[in-house]
């Protein structure tokens, strides 16, 4: 099963731009889809511009929009820091699930001083990603149904921040002013790295993926692990596992691709939930173990991506909007 074909697109002068919007958001018909792609092959100009647009359309995640304000896509904060230690953190953050905005107010708060930090909170809708830089020169992509509080200037002697949800550092190491993040699960921190962390809080799930350099994790506050590179960590209910890296290309999601390397539906629709924030239910037990390859452009949507599977695996699926379920049948 072969989706190199499905590339995005170059938008061009003349390509209407809430069209070109509304492809990145996951929302056009077929027939819209067929025109995108048209545009995508024109010229290397169409290219340029569509990168051009791109960061807009990010920008516009990052710092909202007068257009989308009812859409609630980021929401931003700014705390004053107050003397609160990072154990007290942990203990609310497990009662709270990581509600970030009070988060913010705790952790990043300067335990020896009455110092005041400002604080930003960005939330990533489903289908999209976001890349940014940090005041450090740190590089963060965060992925769909993501959230991250970083402070607008980091203190001398640390630098922290906390997501829930998925994102990859490329950080700017100091070996005087380490780089951790934070997460319900575990603490990561930087040694001079590329790195990917999964931690959605509503899955209870956190693993951390090392590409470059070291980091070292502590979990619980008790046990540290020291990754090296193509190695990667998981917790899970109590469970602490360490494994090489199976497939590099799981982490191109930071280049909007949904890429599977011999991979079951059943882990699929798993990876389709976490993008698309919906919950899927595979009634169809026979195809929950059918292995497939492929790659997708997660802003051409959930019902596209389904609809190209349906050609590789007999199956049917409608939605339930009362619980916000999609069944496979």
């Amino acid at each position: 099963m072969d989706f190199d074909s499905f590339d995005l697109c170059k938008c061009h002068q003349t390509m209407d731009k809430d069209l070109l919007y509304r492809y990145f958001n996951g929302q056009v018909t077929p027939e819209e889809l067929h025109q995108v792609r048209q545009w995508q092959d024109e010229s290397e100009e169409n290219e340029k511009l569509l990168r051009r647009e791109r960061k807009l359309f990010n920008a516009m995640i990052l710092v909202g929009s007068p257009e989308r304000e009812e859409d609630e896509q980021v929401t931003e904060r700014v705390h004053e820091a107050r003397s609160f230690s990072w154990k007290s953190l942990r203990r609310i953050a497990a009662g709270i699930v990581l509600v970030l905005g009070l988060a913010g107010i705790l952790f990043f708060a300067n335990r020896n001083t009455a110092n005041q930090l400002a604080f930003q909170t960005i939330h990533v809708p489903s289908g999209q990603r976001v890349d940014i830089v940090l005041p450090d020169s740190t590089h963060v992509w965060l992925n769909a149904n993501t959230t991250m509080t970083y402070p607008l200037a980091f203190m001398e002697d640390r630098r922290e921040v906390i997501i829930d949800g998925e994102a990859y550092f490329e950080v700017k190491h100091n070996a005087k002013c380490p780089f951790t993040v934070h997460t319900a699960q575990m603490d990561v921190t930087d040694l001079g790295t590329k790195f990917n962390v999964e931690a959605y809080s509503d899955k209870g799930y956190t693993e951390t993926s090392l590409m470059e350099g070291k980091v070292e994790i502590g979990v619980g506050g008790k046990q540290t692990y020291v990754l090296e590179p193509g190695q990667k960590l998981w917790v899970m209910g109590g469970q602490i596992k360490r494994s090489t890296i199976d497939d590099p290309d799981t982490y191109r999601w930071r280049e909007g691709l949904n890429c599977f390397n011999n991979k079951p539906v059943s882990s699929i629709m798993k990876d389709f939930e976490k993008y698309y924030g919906i919950r899927i239910q595979i009634r169809k037990k026979s195809i929950r173990n059918v292995v497939l390859s492929g790659k997708f452009r997660i802003a051409e949507g959930l019902d596209y991506a389904l609809s190209v599977m349906q050609a590789e695996v007999p199956f049917q699926y409608h939605r339930n909007e009362e619980d916000s379920t999609l069944y496979i049948e």
